[in-house]
């Protein structure tokens, strides 16, 4: 089960304890959820040989590194170089993150926290709506026509295929783009 592992010493830490209690922060390929997208965390070496906690998202070029003060930045691959920004809507990544398990068993116990619906035409113009949860990042899609509804990540190909890639998405105000 995917948990966030926080030390709190009050003493003065050595910089490799430092190292330490950085390098534990998440499981590594733990999934979890950040401002209502999912995301999965991994540990990866740069090129300096600095190591660095990476939240990599359904966008592969688009992800968010936690420094090790907890501070987000978004990092958006463009073309062969990179565009990097501060996420200073947070004093701290804990203020939004928390494990998708428990973000599940939440929405299943209290139900999703639906964001506004957002209607857009497929790619055969038939009309569709959405929403994504902002608890757990599901998504779900519905065709007014035939009354059909599809929940993502459950029914993520066909969600793809209809959609023509569109959905699912990066969403909310922190990573997500404008609708």
């Amino acid at each position: 089960m995917p948990q966030i592992i926080m030390e709190a010493i009050a003493t003065r830490q050595s910089p490799s304890a430092a190292s330490n209690s950085y390098q534990n922060l998440f499981v590594e390929g733990g999934y979890y959820v950040f401002d209502g997208n999912r995301v999965i965390a991994r540990f990866r070496i740069g090129r300096n040989g600095v190591g660095r906690w990476r939240l990599e998202t359904i966008d592969p070029g688009f992800s968010l590194v936690i420094t090790p003060d907890l501070r987000s930045r978004k990092y958006r691959g463009i073309g062969s170089s990179c565009l990097v920004q501060i996420i200073r809507k947070f004093e701290s990544v804990f203020d939004a993150l928390k494990p998708l398990d428990e973000a599940v068993c939440n929405c299943a116990q209290h139900g999703h926290a639906w964001s506004p619906t957002q209607s857009r035409l497929s790619y055969a113009d038939a009309p569709y709506s959405w929403q994504w949860c902002l608890v757990c990042g599901a998504e779900q899609l519905w065709f007014p026509e035939n009354a059909e509804c599809l929940m993502w990540p459950a029914d993520a190909a066909e969600i793809a295929v209809r959609t023509a890639g569109f959905l699912p998405r990066l969403h909310g105000p922190v990573v997500g783009r404008a609708s």
